[in-house]
């Protein structure tokens, strides 16, 4: 019989050829639905930059004892006949899976996962979409409650709502002043009068007016927010940001995260061309490249050749792990999904990899978590607790 490793890194080989026959890809499906444990793996295989890095890692491990580790978390596959491969070529992709499994289910240093294998007892859904729209007279409309349509607001400003999504309309009225707020467990997406897209992540805001008029076109966000903003060279789009950081661009595809209790705000530049501005500094940013600010120390300093999609995860439906600390993927779950971390005791050292789709119940990433040693506990007040070790 072949072991399960050995055999999936077989069909996900198989994959990557596009070789695999109809009853081979059932199989592999099959294994990826198990758990979200697998679908972090065979999503990172996909990234060929992820294997390039998994691989080199791999050098690292004592595979011996790996293997039997991660042999003892995984089940018997059945009898299949495997066409004869290059030992090279299945021993590349079984060792990424192998890196990745082992990453989540040992940690680095060869030491024993101890798991924490309490059930939580609160079944939490993910974030939804839904916001709050504060108008300028001090009126609120809550858009998870409007049907497709058109909507007036106040002073013969039109909105028109589709499929959850709002967009403005242009109008004469441009000083009308308008926000729209998510809370924790709630996302959204809209479209300002000049056709620029804005995405909402979790406990963020937005504030626009209802139309823009003059040279410049000025909002003002907190949290963290996605923009694909409408090309218009003689009318620069400004974002504000908290404690003076200002971003100034003409059209472009750009995150910002600012969130109160990161202590690195940043903004990742995936098309055209921003300028960061803050303290009377001024950076320009290409495509590829973040500005990192230090909130507490207000420096300000780029990084380049960074993989911009990781920044763009949460819009795409995912949480990105890659290289992130326990405290930072606790700060996103807790937004995503309404809920309060505590720790007791020490914050575990732990590093780790992958996505995962944010479209999972709370459950399920925790025991995703949990396979990665980090042992956690769910209380009936909506209280994730990671216990000391």
């Amino acid at each position: 019989m072949e072991h399960l490793p050995d055999y999936i890194a077989h069909l996900i080989w198989l994959d990557l050829q596009d070789e695999l026959t109809s009853e081979q890809r059932r199989e592999l499906d099959r294994w990826i639905e198990q758990n979200p444990y697998n679908k972090i793996i065979a999503e990172r295989t996909k990234n060929q930059a992820n294997l390039s890095k998994d691989l080199a890692s791999y050098q690292k491990f004592n595979t011996e004892i790996a293997w039997k580790k991660f042999d003892d978390h995984t089940v018997i596959a059945p009898k299949a006949a495997i066409r004869k491969l290059s030992p090279q070529l299945i021993g590349w992709v079984a060792a990424c899976i192998l890196l990745i499994a082992t990453c989540i289910t040992i940690y680095l240093n060869d030491k024993q996962v101890i798991r924490y294998v309490e059930k939580p007892n609160t079944k939490i859904e993910p974030a939804t979409k839904g916001a709050l729209l504060t108008l300028s007279d001090g009126k609120r409309v809550l858009l998870d409650t409007i049907q497709n349509g058109l909507i007036k607001l106040e002073n013969g400003v039109v909105a028109e709502v589709s499929d959850g999504q709002l967009s403005y309309k242009e109008s004469g009225n441009f000083n009308v002043p308008n926000t729209i707020a998510t809370t924790p467990g709630r996302h959204y997406q809209m479209t300002l009068a000049d056709g620029t897209k804005v995405w909402l992540n979790a406990n963020s805001s937005i504030s626009f007016p209802s139309g823009f008029h003059g040279n410049t076109r000025n909002v003002m966000i907190h949290g963290e927010v996605y923009f694909e903003v409408m090309k218009n060279k003689n009318k620069p789009f400004i974002v504000e940001a908290p404690n003076g950081l200002k971003i100034e661009v003409t059209g472009t595809k750009f995150n910002l995260n600012t969130y109160a209790n990161e202590n690195t705000w940043k903004t990742t530049l995936l098309e055209g061309r921003v300028n960061v501005h803050l303290d009377g500094r001024s950076l320009a940013l290409l495509p590829g490249a973040q500005a990192q600010v230090d909130r507490t120390k207000r420096n300000i300093s780029i990084v380049r050749n960074i993989d911009p999609e990781q920044a763009i995860a949460w819009k795409n439906g995912l949480f990105n792990f890659e290289g992130a600390t326990l405290p930072e993927i606790m700060r996103q779950i807790e937004r995503w999904y309404d809920i309060k971390v505590d720790y007791k005791g020490p914050v575990q050292r732990i590093d780790f990899f992958g996505e995962i789709s944010r479209n999972e119940n709370l459950e399920d990433i925790i025991r995703a978590l949990q396979e990665s040693g980090v042992k956690l506990k769910l209380n009936r007040e909506r209280r994730l607790i990671t216990v000391e070790q």
